[in-house]
């Protein structure tokens, strides 16, 4: 059985070899090896993974939930198509279960960096449809995964959905949004609250249905903040019936760190991607602004989820190639709904009722000062860099050994040096770290453009 992967294989080997610094050569013989171990062993702990998806659906009024066709798929991952495209039917409960077998995702000790699998789902009965999206958690390695389905739809029923869960950045509080329904027998929506997606939930809160706009502030609330916060919401109808819950819905959520003064920022986590719905949004984009103004108007990074629905993209994190004079910065995350959404009464709309058509995360704010590589016990090192010739000069306080990198860490330059000044070319834009290990530890940073 062949079971190597160049794609895993090649990606890996690159990515370790260049962090720690060795030459191409050397990559190819190990390259080498690799296959050739691979192509005589299994190489593999795992031929395949066992996927064991389970989950129910009902339909409205109907004792017997039998003959539901449930469609489960995947999204791609990472560009990878696990081919899952599963047809079973529901039992008299309307409970169904699927199993399928993947492709192993690692090899030789190299695994994918993944944390989850998306994938699809759709219901169909007669004339009754409805679909749910879900990621399913995976750590690698792996020889199978058993997963319950969070969602449980109910075909027929008029049950109410969020739209989005916005940032009011003016009072830093999330916004809950959803569109009512027409029918006059509902008096109020209630707003309910945990702080885990598969928690109990609690109310918060409620909106009359004629109210003017479908909107609850949370003021209780800490967006950016631990643990997250998941909210749902329920109709509450005349004679005291209640409708069922709708899916959980959270906010998006950026944090940004920064190391070796490099702004690290991230919008998905591997906890947090559990949760994402990648049928809400069509795209999010990162922005930036660098005064108290709080203008954000550079793009940092953009994620297009409106087509190949990847959107484990999202986990990679943005590095941002800030100049040497910024003192602080702050970002956010602007995303486009796939579909507007309408707060509003029929009889007009009002300032708070939309449409909705984009959604805001909260506001994460990356603080550089000056002596921030003192904390970590480093001195600071002058550095000047002649971008236009490529040629970089660093004045060098003692005599030590000088090592350069760049933001992912491959080595560019390890030379022991005398006091006085030293220069070396780079031709390549970008950021590098350049540290001086001596009586005392230098370390400085390069924004070559």
């Amino acid at each position: 059985m062949l079971l190597y992967k160049p794609a895993i294989a090649n990606v890996a080997i690159n990515e370790y070899l260049y962090s720690k610094g060795k030459c191409k050569n050397m990559k190819k013989i190990v390259h080498i090896l690799l296959v050739t171990f691979l192509l005589v062993t299994s190489g593999s702990a795992f031929a395949t993974i066992k996927l064991a998806i389970s989950g129910k659906v009902t339909m409205k009024d109907s004792t017997d939930n039998s003959g539901i066709t449930v469609v489960i798929q995947n999204y791609t991952v990472a560009g990878i198509d696990f081919g899952i495209d599963e047809e079973v039917v529901t039992n008299s409960a309307g409970e169904y279960t699927a199993t399928v077998e993947i492709g192993d995702l690692c090899e030789w000790g190299i695994c994918l960096q993944i944390s989850a699998i998306p994938i699809s789902v759709t219901f169909e009965k007669g004339t009754l449809l409805d679909s749910i999206n879900e990621n399913i958690p995976i750590t690698l390695p792996t020889a199978e995964v058993n997963y319950t389905m969070l969602k449980s739809p109910i075909l027929g029923a008029k049950t109410p959905q969020i739209c989005v869960v916005d940032v009011d950045t003016s009072i830093n509080a999330n916004k809950i949004v959803w569109e009512r329904d027409s029918d006059s027998t509902i008096v109020e929506y209630r707003i309910l609250k945990s702080y885990t997606l598969a928690g109990s939930y609690v109310k918060i809160g409620s909106v009359s249905q004629h109210a003017e706009s479908s909107v609850f502030r949370d003021s209780s609330s800490h967006p950016g903040g631990t643990p997250k916060e998941y909210y749902k919401i329920v109709a509450v109808y005349k004679n005291g019936d209640l409708s069922a819950e709708s899916y959980a819905k959270t906010s998006l959520n950026i944090t940004v760190s920064v190391e070796e003064l490099i702004p690290s920022i991230k919008l998905i986590d591997n906890e947090a991607i559990i949760s994402f719905d990648h049928s809400m949004y069509s795209k999010i984009v990162v922005k930036k602004a660098l005064s108290e103004a709080r203008i954000f108007s550079d793009t940092v990074k953009a994620y297009d989820l409106s087509g190949t629905y990847d959107s484990y993209s999202l986990l990679e994190d943005a590095k941002d190639e800030l100049d040497s004079t910024d003192k602080e910065a702050y970002y956010l995350a602007v995303a486009d709904l796939k579909h507007q959404c309408y707060a509003g009464l029929p009889s007009g709309l009002k300032s708070d009722s939309g449409p909705y058509s984009q959604s805001l995360s909260n506001m994460a704010e990356a603080e550089l000062v000056p002596d921030a590589l003192n904390s970590t016990g480093k001195n600071s090192l002058k550095i000047n860099a002649v971008v236009s010739k490529h040629n970089i000069t660093v004045d060098i306080p003692e005599r030590g050994f000088l090592n350069v990198t760049d933001i992912t860490g491959r080595q560019v330059l390890s030379e022991n040096v005398k006091e006085g000044v030293f220069s070396f070319k780079y031709s390549q834009a970008g950021i590098l770290i350049v540290q001086l290990l001596a009586s005392q530890n230098y370390q400085g940073k390069i924004i070559v453009k």
